[in-house]
């Protein structure tokens, strides 16, 4: 990603929080007592695409010791 996309995603994210404080406040807080929940989440995500890789990895011949 380049820095002027990273640039316009943080300056689309701090104009969605001027215009609607509230919402974004909520939403917040809404994940955050959901965050036990989303951090499985994103956990097992993480865990399968890692082992998504592995296997690309594995049938690309790069792994020799399975």
């Amino acid at each position: 990603m380049n820095t002027l996309r990273l640039l316009l995603l943080i300056l689309l994210g701090v104009i969605v929080i001027i215009y609607f404080p509230r919402g974004v406040w909520r939403e917040f807080k809404r994940a955050w007592a959901r965050r036990d929940w989303l951090l499985r989440v994103a956990v097992v995500g993480v865990g399968i695409y890692l082992l998504y890789g592995l296997f690309r990895m594995y049938q690309q011949g790069m792994l020799d010791w399975w």
